[in-house]
């Protein structure tokens, strides 16, 4: 089966330009998008139509939720402000990851909370947070969990802080931090905030 991507933008509050990509079948076999019509020209067509009246309006849709979502959070704003975000299918077991030229890219059913990962803002949170910890780092974060966690390595470190703001922007417990007693986690999210604000 061939495949291509077919693209769509628009722009959100905070200047924040949203694109999403989507794979969808190849128009030349009919055998590959059987009920799209019969010629070439047509099944494209068809194809176009149904992913601007359907696919990209839930793509676009699910973005505004986390937006939404992180401004209602104890989150910064400014952080958001200006960042581009692009929807893409990721490879299995990826759900997100930091584009070169500093956009924040998310697996398209992660976004609509169609994994098992945990709500697409939280996730968004995440990368937010890894955005900060490479602009701001993470001594004194560091410094503080060392004192709960004296073997905590650097990479746990910044796993850590960047699921800890990625529940602060969700509200929700995120399934990878299980294993924390509520008390020490809620600490550290107060230390996560007072760093995140400086």
């Amino acid at each position: 089966m061939s495949e291509r991507f077919i693209r769509s933008e628009t722009w959100m509050r905070h200047r924040i330009n949203v694109e999403v990509y989507l794979p969808v079948p190849g128009i030349m076999d009919k055998e590959e998008a059987p009920a799209m019509g019969n010629s070439p020209l047509e099944r494209d067509e068809n194809i176009m139509k149904f992913a601007e009246e359907m696919w990209f309006p839930q793509y676009f849709r699910a973005v505004k939720g986390i937006i939404e979502t992180y401004e209602k959070s104890e989150a910064p704003i400014r952080f958001i402000k200006g960042q581009p975000i692009s929807l893409i299918p990721l490879p299995m077991g990826e759900y997100a990851r930091l584009g070169h030229d500093g956009s924040i890219i998310i697996d398209n059913d992660t976004a609509c909370g169609m994994k098992k990962i945990g709500p697409g803002a939280q996730v968004f949170g995440v990368m937010v947070a890894q955005k900060m910890l490479a602009y701001k780092g993470a001594k004194q974060f560091s410094e503080i969990t060392r004192q709960i966690v004296p073997d905590i390595d650097e990479y746990l470190l910044k796993f850590l802080f960047a699921e800890l703001f990625g529940e602060i922007v969700c509200g929700q417990n995120a399934p990878s931090l299980y294993w924390m007693d509520e008390d020490c986690k809620n600490h550290l999210k107060r230390e996560v905030l007072k760093i995140a604000w400086q």
